[in-house]
């Protein structure tokens, strides 16, 4: 008898001890997502297509602004840089940056508006919608990309799409991490420049 209930209790001790550990690898990834990135500003030239040659060359790029919370594996940042080549190779200047409530871009001096996340336990970026939440816009072009394991589940871009005002377009699309060919599928679609 006193075999089988120490046996018990040692297996009892080992799951609550597996179940702390997975909540607290769990936890990790949700404090991911709160904790801000150190600011990495770039601002890539527009570049013109020879459709556009023939636009006179004082005309002024149009301009976008990215920002994109990086995922843990740096996923998330290299769709972000499909994203910026692409509004390039189109035309607009884009000034690429992580969220943070530091950060002093107005996005109405912007012509399209593009926010990435990864999605960790059902949740975007907090600091990604925290700097939507606060500094309002009208008019734009909106395109969130999300990068997730479950590609199918859109609740990470239903969750941003409700921070961002009304009277502005809007784009989304989910990836998985290994995605990168249908992100440059969808952006050959041109919805985003519409």
């Amino acid at each position: 008898g006193g075999e089988v209930d120490m046996l018990g209790w040692i297996l009892k001790v080992a799951a609550l001890a597996v179940l702390v550990a997975v909540l607290l690898y769990l936890r990790s990834y949700y404090a991911f997502l709160r904790r801000p990135q150190k600011p990495d500003e770039k601002v890539l030239p527009a570049r013109r297509r020879e459709a556009q040659a023939d636009q006179a060359l004082e005309a002024a790029p149009k301009k976008a602004l990215l920002l994109y919370q990086d995922s843990r594996h740096g996923t998330l940042g290299r769709m972000a840089q499909i994203v910026a080549e692409d509004m390039c190779a189109i035309g607009y200047e884009v000034t690429m940056n992580h969220p943070s409530s530091k950060l002093q871009y107005d996005p109405m001096d912007y012509d399209l508006l593009a926010f990435g996340s990864p999605a960790y336990l059902g949740a975007a970026s907090k600091l990604l919608a925290d700097f939507i939440k606060a500094n309002p816009f009208t008019h734009k072009m909106v395109f969130v990309f999300v990068t997730g394991l479950t590609p199918e589940d859109k609740r990470e871009i239903l969750q941003l799409r409700e921070t961002i005002p009304k009277h502005n377009r809007f784009v989304g699309i989910k990836l998985h991490k290994r995605d990168e060919n249908r992100l440059k599928e969808f952006l050959a679609e041109g919805k985003i420049y519409q």
